[in-house]
């Protein structure tokens, strides 16, 4: 199987870089699909550990698959490993719940590695980006307001990831 290297590419709404794609094609037609869940390994290490870091990983895996599975519609989601499985591994490279400054706060940003795993083999890399700022969100009479939190902020990126990766997965899967 060959392999396209490939450069940032947009579909709709998706974003995403294009590491490592296999041609042809395999995925056309493919609709069965396991998500496993965010591998943090890479992350920085200081924030490893922290009871508060630890509960927004764990949010962050959850909302990134939930977002991945609704947004991909009409695909079997697996638990369980079989021959027609697809994995999709992701690896958070960084995240970041920004910081809260009273009445504002900056952004949070989140960066993965997604893999497409099949027989234990990569088939398809991609590198996938997400920031979630205060002016997607409190706004009152126009104007950004304090109340988003660190913690809402990374379940804003982890959608958004999700979403992108939806995006990602229904441009290879359609005819």
């Amino acid at each position: 199987m060959s392999i396209m290297l490939l450069s940032w590419s947009s579909v709709g709404c998706a974003r995403w870089k294009v590491v490592k794609s296999a041609a042809p094609n395999p995925f056309i037609g493919h609709k069965q699909f396991k998500v496993e869940p965010v591998d943090f390994s890479e992350v920085v290490a200081a924030k490893n550990g922290a009871p508060k870091f630890e509960k927004d990983k764990l949010a962050f895996s959850k909302v990134y698959a939930t977002s991945l599975r609704e947004e991909a519609d009409g695909y079997q989601w697996s638990t369980e490993d079989n021959a027609d499985t697809v994995t999709i591994r992701s690896k958070a490279m960084s995240l970041d719940g920004g910081i809260s400054l009273g009445i504002t706060s900056t952004n949070a940003t989140a960066h993965m590695i997604v893999q497409l795993v099949k027989g234990g083999e990569v088939l398809d890399e991609i590198s996938v980006k997400a920031k979630a700022s205060q002016e997607d969100k409190v706004k009152v009479f126009g104007i950004s307001t304090g109340g988003y939190t660190a913690a809402a902020r990374i379940k804003d990126v982890a959608k958004k990831l999700g979403d992108y990766v939806a995006g990602y997965l229904e441009s290879r899967t359609d005819p």
